[in-house]
């Protein structure tokens, strides 16, 4: 419904913003491969492709993950 109406890269911008503002050294975000227009906005961003954590995240479907360094 919201899509190419840059909704997606603000609400992004907006949290990597707040990170910063608060010293936080890394922003780490688990998804879905099958969700492809939010994994396109990660690498847009800068986000690197990190393995899954399956200790930390078990769950099945989060088969991609993603880490930016602050």
């Amino acid at each position: 419904m919201y899509t190419g109406t840059g909704a997606g890269s603000a609400c992004l911008d907006a949290c990597i913003r707040y990170a910063r503002e608060k010293g936080i050294g890394r922003i780490l975000i688990v998804s879905n491969r099958r969700c492809v227009q939010a994994v396109h906005l990660y690498r847009k961003f800068g986000f690197q492709e990190i393995p899954v954590d399956r200790e930390q995240f078990p769950f099945q479907r989060a088969d991609i993950a993603f880490e930016m360094r602050l």
